[in-house]
């Protein structure tokens, strides 16, 4: 997959806003890149025009890890920031493991996530998101969210 400079920052933007554990975009919410120099109203709903709401929620290791390997399944793009995953073959559809923060996945810890709404409502192709232990609607759009980031100069993390 090409790296997309608005997905890393949106996924750290979130990780950021929400101080979770993991922040998660897929790129289907992303429309358009953001220009360089000063951003107007208009371009960021150009590149973010769905009014998906900030999620937070927890999953344990074990669900979580089951989540990503089906959105993989699915073919679906997607960037995270706090979380590697580490692939067992080379073409990258098989999940071998996973680190979040530096360290391996428990499978009955819970990790904290924010995302937006439709990928829990199956937005990946699927409703293994729906295996979460808890749950949080902000009701702030991921849109507000990067002006937050934005206004604050929050950049990637590599």
């Amino acid at each position: 997959m090409q790296e997309n400079t608005l997905g890393i920052y949106v996924a750290n933007c979130l990780k950021s806003w929400g101080k979770t554990d993991i922040g998660f975009i897929n790129l289907d919410a992303l429309m358009a890149d953001l220009p360089q120099g000063t951003l107007t109203e208009g371009q960021l709903y150009k590149a973010l025009p769905f009014d998906d709401k900030v999620m937070f929620m927890k999953m344990r290791g074990d669900d979580l890890l089951q989540a990503l390997q089906e959105s993989i399944n699915n073919q679906k793009h997607f960037y995270l920031k706090g979380l590697e995953i580490f692939y067992s073959d080379t073409e990258k559809k098989k999940i071998g493991k996973i680190k979040v923060g530096g360290y391996n996945i428990q499978n009955d810890k819970l990790y904290s996530l924010s995302l937006p709404d439709h990928i829990i409502s199956g937005g990946l192709g699927h409703d293994a998101f729906l295996n979460m232990f808890e749950f949080k609607n902000t009701d702030r759009p991921v849109r507000e969210i990067v002006k937050w980031c934005l206004s604050r100069k929050v950049v990637p993390v590599k």
